[in-house]
């Protein structure tokens, strides 16, 4: 499951990311990414990402995964935050994909609710 919902309001870009992902699905969802962030000035927004219920990526969705992280990371957002994983082995996954850059350019929370009260 992937979905992209923006809250003009509070000038939010939330992605929510849930279970295993296919090549096609993944796809789309960079696909989704791209297209729906051409509809805001990404530098007034705040990324959050609530995957906490994704699962491990096979090594072709990774790769998928990788490129979808770089896309986070380059696009100008305001902030960026993230909901830890709850699975460890997802969470050691993504961390080892984004590598310290995703470390040092995401602020991670344990829950949603955490997240929207510091934005």
């Amino acid at each position: 499951m992937f979905k992209i919902d923006i809250d003009t309001q509070k000038k939010l870009f939330h992605v929510t990311a849930a279970g295993f992902f296919t090549v096609e699905e993944a796809k789309e969802c960079i696909d989704s990414f791209k297209s729906k962030v051409k509809t805001i000035d990404p530098s007034q927004y705040t990324l959050l990402i609530n995957a906490k219920d994704q699962k491990t990526a096979t090594p072709d969705v990774a790769q998928i995964l990788e490129a979808a992280i770089g896309l986070y990371m380059q696009t100008p957002f305001k902030k960026r935050c993230s909901i830890v994983l709850n699975s460890a082995v997802a969470m050691q996954q993504i961390t080892r994909l984004g590598n310290k850059e995703l470390l040092d350019s995401f602020k991670f929370f344990e829950s949603e609710e955490e997240a929207l009260k510091s934005l």
